[in-house]
């Protein structure tokens, strides 16, 4: 016996003028389909107040009752509706009177019998099998409309045919274009007499070799209106299958009068194609006004993960797609905002980040549009690229932002501690020629040392800005090398240093590999020891520690000493150019300007941990290979 939908309800209109037949008909329904839902009528009057009333699947009437008969309530129902199943249910055998009732559009004739059990077993199995047979008509009339409305809409003709060439649709723009009415359409047109003659025989082979499965692309011809003037066209079409065997063809067809209007037209023909044969670029979905998904295309599932069958419902696609709660929440409040205020054609776009179905997270924008069905249609654009460049874009801005403001600090700074030598050596000139002047030899060698002094800082300071300027643009090939390497290369070349100062050392016994510029490493090494030895201070037991530590998946180098340290409010600014804690100390300041520079040039970071009169630890990262993590 057929099921029409498994616990889909069906709604039965029951007319007859004899209450106990209608009771009975009515609790025997019941009781044998608990799905059947049955209002009944003892006139023709009574029904058609119902029929008019409420909606129903199925209607089964006597044929003789008093006054109006059962014809007369087919007839007036036909009037209302034309696709609504009609059964004749009568105890009258009469051969006429079925004939009459299929004529006026009855969908079955069933006669009452003595044999109740029987009787009804069969009324049952008619009822399920008009409505399973509506539902599923009204399911293609509602397709073929979807189609048609979708055709209607492109400013193209879009078009099928049978086998031999008979047009079996158009949409509304193949009558405008060609010339011919509806009437002239459904008495029967051949698409191959709208082909210019010298067109047909090529025509009709194409048509062959579509229909076969070969793929042909866009076919140019030449067209014929209805009043015999010609126009240039392409075709593109496909077969229409039905059980894997070709019945047909469908396609588009482009006017091309104009070389360039044809080139766009062209364009957004196959934009539209390739939307209705699953290659669009989007994922598009097509939703219900109750909020079933009608259907979704390949690149809703390449982008998502996710068959038609996980989300048939929104409520499904929004716990999946949204899985954390109150994300959920925003998104189906912003998302019934918009449905509501949205008006038909109006596109209202959204960004929202989606979790597919193997857990990964994009940054999808949403584009939906209210179509004249009331059916939401869905376009899915991938935007987490797009996001991702636009944060490092952000990124980038913040840093070169950064470094335009260190640039203006390190600008400053250099002028100004060029400006110091530069006072100098202009002064002692001056006092230079008075002395001259007066033969006063011994201020003048004075003279001469003050402006030597200032020379010499002044070169020193200018080696260094250049030292400096250059780190990070003849930087070497960076390579992997053990950290402990490097360290050892570092303090071959301070051992002098070292020796003279009586610095305890100590190393760790291990440390990672990096990849790095390994002179540029080298000489960050050299600088911070050189550094140690400088501010050691006056203890009789300095000492130098190198090492590593894991801080929150990070591995953290540092070099440790027990010198004069540093005070918190000088941590920052010992990375500066020229910066000087105790200018009456020797060198530039420029030592740990260049550190941090190699640093970063690494794309590491580098701070102090320390506190005055209590040593100093300086603390940098740097590129670890994975192996050593």
């Amino acid at each position: 016996m057929p099921q029409p939908e498994a616990q889909r309800e069906i709604t039965i209109l029951h007319v007859d003028d004899e209450p106990e037949f209608l009771a009975l008909t009515k609790a025997f329904l019941k009781r044998e389909q608990k799905q059947f839902v049955v209002d009944t009528a003892a006139s023709v009057e009574e029904a058609l107040k119902r029929f008019d009333e409420r909606s129903y699947d199925v209607i089964v009437s006597d044929y003789q009752m008093p006054g109006l008969d059962g014809l007369t309530l087919l007839q007036q129902v036909r009037e209302r509706s034309s696709t609504i199943p009609f059964i004749v249910f009568t105890g009258k055998g009469r051969g006429e009177v079925a004939i009459e009732a299929l004529n006026r559009g009855a969908t079955h004739y069933l006669q009452k019998g003595s044999d109740i059990a029987s009787m009804y077993g069969t009324l049952i199995y008619v009822i399920e099998e008009v409505v399973s047979r509506n539902w599923a008509l009204d399911a293609l009339r509602e397709s073929e409309s979807r189609y048609k409305e979708l055709a209607d809409s492109l400013p193209q003709v879009v078009f099928e045919l049978d086998e031999r060439s008979n047009l079996t649709f158009v949409n509304r723009n193949a009558f405008d274009v060609f010339g011919y009415t509806e009437e002239e359409f459904a008495r029967g047109l051949n698409a191959l007499h709208m082909i210019a003659p010298a067109d047909r025989d090529r025509a009709a082979r194409n048509i062959q070799r579509v229909l076969q499965g070969e793929s042909l692309g866009g076919i140019e011809y030449t067209a014929l209106r209805k009043d015999g003037s010609t126009f240039p066209i392409s075709i593109h079409s496909s077969p229409i299958l039905r059980e894997n065997k070709p019945v047909g063809l469908r396609g588009v067809l482009i006017d091309q009068t104009a070389r360039k209007q044809a080139e766009d037209t062209l364009r957004k023909s196959e934009e539209l194609y390739r939307l209705l044969t699953e290659e669009s670029p989007f994922g598009i979905a097509i939703i219900s006004p109750d909020g079933r998904y009608r259907c979704v295309n390949a690149m809703f599932t390449k982008l998502f993960g996710y068959t038609l069958e996980d989300v048939l419902t929104g409520r499904e696609w929004f716990t999946k797609a949204f899985p954390d709660e109150s994300v959920r929440e925003a998104a189906r409040s912003a998302w019934l905002a918009d449905l509501k205020a949205s008006k038909p054609g109006e596109f209202r776009p959204r960004s929202f980040t989606v979790t597919c179905k193997d857990g990964t997270r994009k940054v999808i924008c949403f584009r939906s549009v209210t179509l004249s069905t009331g059916e939401q249609l869905v376009l899915y654009e991938d935007s987490t690229a797009q996001k991702r460049v636009d944060a490092e874009r952000a990124k980038i801005l913040k840093e070169l932002s950064a470094k335009n403001r260190e640039l203006e600090r390190f600008t400053y700074t250099v002028s100004h501690d060029l400006r110091s030598p530069l006072v100098t050596i202009a002064g002692f000139t001056d006092m230079l020629r008075k002395d001259l002047e007066l033969g006063n030899h011994k201020r003048v060698m004075s003279d001469l040392r003050y402006i030597s002094t200032a020379a010499t800082r002044m070169d020193e300071l200018l080696s260094a800005t250049l030292k400096l300027s250059r780190i990070g643009r003849m930087a070497n090939p960076p390579e992997d090398m053990p950290f402990g390497t490097l360290l050892q290369d570092a303090l071959s070349q301070t051992a002098g240093e070292l020796q003279a100062s009586g610095v305890e050392l100590v190393v760790a016994d291990q440390f990672p590999t990096v990849n790095v510029d390994r002179l540029g490493i080298v000489e960050l090494l050299v600088n911070l020891i050189s550094n140690s030895i400088k501010y050691r201070g006056d203890r009789p037991d300095p000492k130098i520690e190198f090492g590593h530590r894991m801080d929150r998946d990070e591995t953290v180098f540092f070099v440790k000493d027990n010198g004069i340290g540093i005070a918190q409010s000088d941590q920052e600014k010992v990375f500066e150019i020229f910066y000087q804690v105790d200018r009456r100390s020797e060198g530039t300041g420029a030592g740990l300007a260049i550190v941090r520079r190699i640093v970063e040039m690494h794309r590491g970071r580098i701070w102090i941990e320390s506190e005055s009169g209590k040593g100093c630890t300086v603390c940098f990262t740097l590129p670890v290979v994975k192996a050593d993590l």
